[in-house]
């Protein structure tokens, strides 16, 4: 099979707000083909902006996100385009990637330490750009960028973190609010432990179908998964007792009833962690985590399958007891890993050209099936 390149960017952004928003903007000129993107994506069209609902957003991230406004003024000022365009569209679309997280708490870690790992499947075209974020008065802050400045997930100075998978891919929601970059970047800003993200998430007018998992240094791990349905918010919370492990369908009793998009892929690799972690137990180490996110299924959860959407696009394993952050840019099956430090890596973008080769699942029936 034909081995193909795509781009990726690797980010260090330092300074106020304002100046990480103009650096972003900056540099990203220095990508044509993400400049034509985003310039499209922000400039001005003919549907008329909702002047109530820009409002709306901008208060939500004052309170919950306080200098996203800021740096989102930055970015516009650098790259030519209005502020307002900037706030609306990037809180219009639900996303439709699937993903795999797992966190394992120091009584099941060989090293007694808090390890979290996650993987990110979409389509090579989808945004890849690992941010490490230094802003004045906020802790740094390490993940990979959605629409620039929200998180796909995060983790802070504090030895806190937060992943994110689609609970419900590909199914819009019904709830007024900001999706769910904007939780996980407001959590990894302002937040030190679980509990407080918790409460932040709980409280925060999110809407967005989604599974997240956050963790801290501390050992206090827990299942958040947020539905938005018929009109209603829902969220539940399930507290780890060794492992957690989440792919994307609803798993908390109560939420199960919200599995409208449940295929049997997300279950495979679901029930692949789940075998893994408990074959580890109690001696679960990052080469376990390594050996999940690797492995292809039915023994791992790396995917291939990049036409269809369900491609490795980076994993990353966290260790929150020493910050110890490793990260592979795309499949871990045909990739290398790489450790990065938030403190001590020099301000600047890097371009990083990464090989993929699609596959498609013909070893697997009725993989893409809707399930119970």
């Amino acid at each position: 099979m034909k081995s193909v390149d795509t781009d990726y960017e690797y980010i260090v952004l330092e300074g106020s707000s304002y100046e990480v928003g103009k650096m972003r903007g900056e540099t990203l000129k220095n990508y044509p083909g993400d400049t034509k993107y985003y310039y499209n994506l922000f400039k001005d069209s003919d549907i008329p902006l909702s002047n109530e609902k820009i409002k709306y957003i901008r208060k939500v991230y004052d309170e919950y996100c306080p200098g996203l406004n800021d740096e989102i003024e930055g970015f516009a000022e650098a790259f030519g385009v209005k502020s307002d365009n900037i706030v609306l569209n990037t809180n219009l679309f639900e996303s439709n990637y699937g993903c795999c997280q797992i966190v394992a708490l120091p009584c099941i870690t060989k090293n007694g330490h808090v390890l979290v790992g996650r993987s990110y499947e979409y389509t090579p075209d989808d945004e890849k750009k690992l941010s490490i974020c230094r802003i004045n008065g906020k802790p740094a802050h390490l993940g990979f960028a959605v629409f620039l400045f929200g998180r796909y997930e995060g983790v802070n100075e504090h030895g806190l973190s937060i992943t994110v998978s689609a609970a419900a891919p590909g199914v819009e929601t019904s709830v007024n609010g900001v999706r769910f970059w904007v939780a996980i970047r407001s959590i990894i800003e302002n937040c030190t432990n679980t509990e407080d993200a918790v409460y932040m998430l709980k409280n925060m007018p999110i809407s967005s179908n989604s599974n997240f998992i956050i963790a801290d240094k501390q050992g206090i791990a827990v299942l958040c998964e947020v539905s938005c349905f018929n009109g209603k918010r829902e969220v539940r919370v399930k507290k780890a007792e060794d492992y957690l492990v989440s792919t994307n369908h609803y798993t908390i009793e109560g939420m199960k009833k919200y599995n409208v998009a449940k295929m049997n892929q997300s279950v495979m690799r679901y029930n692949a962690a789940q075998d893994t972690m408990n074959k580890s137990t109690p001696s679960v180490s990052k080469d376990t985590l390594k050996k999940i996110l690797s492995n292809k299924l039915p023994h791992g959860v790396c995917c291939h399958y990049y036409e269809d959407g369900l491609g490795t696009l980076y994993s990353m394993i966290f260790d929150l007891t020493t910050l110890d952050i490793h990260v592979c840019f795309g499949s871990p099956n045909i990739n290398g890993w790489k450790k990065y430090d938030m403190f001590n890596e020099k301000k600047g973008s890097t371009n990083i050209k990464i090989p993929y080769v699609n596959e498609y699942p013909t070893a697997f029936s009725n993989f893409w099936a809707k399930c119970d």
